[in-house]
């Protein structure tokens, strides 16, 4: 008899149990569609959260600080030591927080445009997120090699050299 009962309530648990389960799957299938706000915030975390896990895998204070005291390198302002590793820490996080917010524009952009504008979410993928981080990169290096290749010629390059021969100057 007591099986019984046994068997009664573990059914029960497993049947409100698996309600549960189905709730959830089915709002997270309807909440977390790519565009949708829930997807996005959450993406937006997931890209702050990745940024401070990269630095802090790969950017060490200390050893920065102990790098730049070996090569008799200095902050100024600073002494070598704790309190430069301290400063290089901080500027990092700043550097790091701006960082992965622009990151985050950048990756929330093509969700945000297929949802204000209505444009097909292929369209919005591939002109921008990733692919417009590309396109900037590959033409700031190819600008850089023209560059490079016109200074070599001729000394002048995009800066615009006089004609006083000084080499080239800054229009600003």
């Amino acid at each position: 008899h007591d099986h019984a009962r046994s068997a009664q309530q573990s059914g029960a648990v497993s049947w409100v149990a698996s309600d549960w389960w189905y709730s959830l799957t089915q709002w997270l299938s309807n909440n977390f569609q790519t565009s949708e706000f829930p997807y996005v915030v959450l993406y937006i975390l997931m890209v702050f959260f990745f940024s401070y896990f990269w630095i802090t895998v790969q950017f060490n204070p200390e050893e920065m600080s102990k790098q730049l005291r070996e090569h008799g390198s200095f902050i100024p302002g600073l002494r070598p030591g704790p309190r430069t590793a301290e400063y290089l820490e901080t500027v990092m996080e700043r550097i790091t927080y701006v960082g992965a917010g622009f990151l985050s524009v950048i990756a929330v952009l093509p969700m945000v445009v297929n949802k204000s504008m209505n444009i097909d979410f292929s369209v919005t993928q591939f002109l921008g997120g990733t692919g417009l981080l590309i396109v900037v990169n590959v033409v700031l290096d190819f600008l850089q090699r023209i560059e490079a290749n016109l200074l070599m010629r001729n000394y002048a390059g995009f800066l615009g050299g006089g004609d006083d021969g000084k080499g080239p100057r800054l229009r600003g």
